[in-house]
């Protein structure tokens, strides 16, 4: 993904979620938004979901409801790792 700079999904992820609970579709939207990505390239969104999804797989965030709607949430601490990730901060790798 050129558009994005190493740990910088996951970055952001923790961010938006750190104020309440967001959907992949609206946390890549945002994103590419910002960063000026073309409406019609498939392939950097489903990049991005993909890697919203490797943070719930890292145990970092947890999924609310299935489906369409699904929408996710922080992991709330004591269920992942006990790693506290500072704003800005970078990402280890084990868990990018």
């Amino acid at each position: 993904m050129s558009y994005f700079g190493k740990g910088e999904v996951t970055r952001r992820v923790h961010e938006v979620l750190r104020e309440g609970t967001a959907s992949a579709n609206e946390l890549t939207e945002a994103a590419m938004t910002d960063k000026g990505v073309p409406e019609g390239d498939q392939h950097t969104w489903r990049d991005f979901v993909n890697r919203v999804h490797n943070v719930r797989r890292a145990r970092q965030a947890e999924k609310i409801g299935n489906g369409k709607r699904v929408r996710w949430m922080l992991a709330p601490s004591g269920t992942c790792c006990d790693m506290a990730i500072a704003p800005g901060a970078p990402i280890p790798y084990a868990y990018r």
